[in-house]
Order: structure tokens, then sequence, then C-alpha cells
């Protein structure tokens, strides 16, 4: 009962990747074809994208196995650049806030202007 089952479930993960909005433009390449087209080409294509997948996989994995242990120290970075592009945006919030506060016009604009006598 559980591998009918499992068998069903992956049928069912098979079909909804094939409609899977990112898959979708691949359709017309594997059901069209013409009447010399040899016929076995969507298999064929169909083989191609599964190795591509296939070896996409193999690389990731082995892309993982090797970052794997330097894992925790590349959170604390990456945590820390996060971090520092926060305050950073921050303070040019900050800035902006501080010159909307004087009509838009930059502190050093508005000091000139006041140290100015009135005409007349």
């Amino acid at each position: 009962m559980v591998s009918e089952l499992n068998a069903v479930l992956v049928l069912g993960a098979g079909v909804a990747s094939v409609l899977s909005p990112c898959v979708i433009p691949v359709v017309p390449l594997i059901v069209t074809g013409t009447a010399t087209d040899h016929k076995l080409r969507p298999v064929l294509i169909v083989s191609g994208l599964a190795l591509a997948f296939i070896a996409m996989g193999v690389v990731s994995s082995l892309f993982g196995a090797v970052i794997g242990p330097w894992m925790y120290k590349a959170e604390k970075v990456v945590g820390a650049v996060i971090v520092l592009a926060v305050l950073v945006d921050q303070v040019i919030k900050a800035g902006a806030a501080s010159g909307a506060a004087r009509g838009g016009r930059p502190a050093a604009v508005v000091e000139r202007a006041e140290d100015r006598p009135l005409p007349g």
C-alpha cells in the first residue's frame, strides 16, 4: 500500500513540475515536431533536460559539501553585512528626512542663506 501511494505521489509531483511556470516554455519543444523529425526527438529532448538537471544537482551538492564546513562563519559574515547595510540605509533616510525638514535644501545651502543680509 505504501509503495503504491509513493508511486502515485511521485507521478503527481512529476505532473505538477511539468505544469510549473518555468517548465511551460519547454513544452512546445517537446510536443511540436514535423513528419521528418526523428520519432525519438521528444525523448531525446527530455533526456537532455534530465541530464542537465542532474548535472546541476551534482554541482550544487558538491558545492554544498565544500562550503558546508564554512557555513557557520559565512552566516556570521553575511549577517554582519546585512546589519551594516540596514544601518547605512537608516542613516541615508535620516539625512533625507532632516533635509525635508529644512524645506528639502541641503544644510549648507540653508546656512549660507541665513548668513546673508536681507536685501533692502
